[in-house]
């Protein structure tokens, strides 16, 4: 447990430029685990933005399991963005807790295309009022991979509001699940929650699980929860190649399009390259593998 990184950002603190954070493993001779284990204290009225990339060497076989704790002070922002590019030998499993003061804004973008199977859980405690978080996510998997994702957002006093949006993409035989969780306390009027969950199937072995759960034990709120799961809409590929755009291309371009209704979450142009360049790859390996 001697792994991982300690962020604290004082009082007042604006970090200009992100802070980057590279996991990275490399045993393609044995099996082996890691079990990061990870601190960020942003305090009061401090900004930061957070960038976790997760590698590994192509032969390693290994399981990371991460443990990240945040806590955002009163009117401080974090910002904190993932990539999940594991070998696919790779198990991965994350959980983050993440406790909110008054005033304080967390925002999560986090993209998965790598591992063998992974799951990433988070946790957002909205402790303070005028409390915020977003968290978005994509999943773009193939083959055998199986992707979960779990959230619970728990608003525990009046005038909080958070919002979800994942986006999974699934080829072949692979499998994910969502389970997206609100709870309202009893004394938290005025919260505004929604949660959205959408998943592209490109193969009919492929398999999506949506499990949205709202416990609201308060009467003045506003939440509301949406899941679908689909095919490609045919009438839009159609479109594209009625323009002259190959099956392929026109297929690419819908999925870029898909993924990036969670992207679009990221307000730094750098940074939002950054994770769509996961995207790309993931979209280039479907192209050497129908060459």
């Amino acid at each position: 447990m001697a792994g991982g990184f300690v962020l604290m950002i004082s009082e007042g603190v604006t970090i200009e430029r992100p802070i980057q954070i590279i996991h990275f493993v490399d045993c393609p001779n044995t099996d082996f685990v890691v079990h990061p284990r990870n601190l960020i204290v942003a305090g009061e009225n401090s900004s930061a933005e957070v960038v976790e990339t997760y590698l590994g060497s192509i032969n390693s076989r290994y399981w990371t399991n991460a443990v990240t704790e945040i806590r955002v002070g009163q009117n401080a922002i974090v910002s904190h963005l993932k990539r999940q590019s594991e070998t696919k030998h790779a198990y991965h499993t994350a959980r983050t807790q993440v406790y909110l003061d008054k005033g304080a804004d967390y925002r999560s973008v986090a993209i998965a295309t790598g591992a063998e199977l992974s799951r990433n859980e988070i946790s957002v405690l909205l402790d303070g009022s005028g409390a915020k978080c977003m968290l978005a996510g994509g999943t773009l998997i193939r083959a055998n991979q199986h992707c979960d994702n779990t959230t619970t957002v728990d608003h525990r006093v009046p005038g909080t509001a958070s919002r979800q949006v994942f986006r999974n993409v699934l080829d072949d035989k692979s499998s994910s699940v969502f389970q997206g969780g609100i709870i309202v306390r009893p004394n938290a009027q005025k919260t505004d929650g929604s949660q959205s969950s959408r998943s592209l199937l490109l193969a009919p072995g492929a398999q999506a699980n949506t499990k949205p759960e709202l416990k609201i034990f308060a009467d003045d709120v506003k939440c509301a929860h949406g899941a679908t799961v689909g095919e490609l809409d045919q009438d839009s590929l159609f479109y594209l190649q009625s323009r002259g755009l190959p099956i392929k291309e026109a297929k690419s371009l819908l999925i870029e399009a898909f993924v990036n209704e969670t992207l679009g979450e990221v307000r730094d142009d750098i940074l939002r390259d950054h994770l769509f360049d996961a995207v790309v790859g993931w979209m280039n390996v479907a192209d050497e593998s129908s060459a």
